[in-house]
């Protein structure tokens, strides 16, 4: 697919099983952590301060099928606000 950054090639390694991801190319998460045997999909926001580590939240039930389409998607932020964000339980982390 044209536009396809060396990014999004390296975001699809998750699809195979990797539980965590950086997410360098979004402007609105820092990280990505998914576990497939609980179903949980834990995010990390980005801050404004450097060196310091954004809010972490949990979303539970996420099905794999969702956590793939997420870490592929062209924006990152856009699919989590319309697909993930307000569809599954969620608690703050850290």
């Amino acid at each position: 697919m044209p536009g396809k950054t060396n990014d999004t090639k390296k975001r699809k390694k998750a699809h195979f099983g990797t539980r965590y991801i950086e997410v360098p190319d979004s402007t609105m998460i820092e990280k990505v952590f998914y576990d497939p045997e609980t179903k949980t999909l834990d995010a990390v926001f980005r801050t404004k301060k450097k060196d310091v580590e954004g809010a972490r939240y949990r979303y539970r039930n996420v099905p794999h099928k969702v956590f793939a389409e997420f870490v592929l998607a062209n924006s990152l932020g856009q699919f989590f606000n319309k697909n993930i964000k307000k569809g599954y339980v969620v608690e703050k982390v850290s």
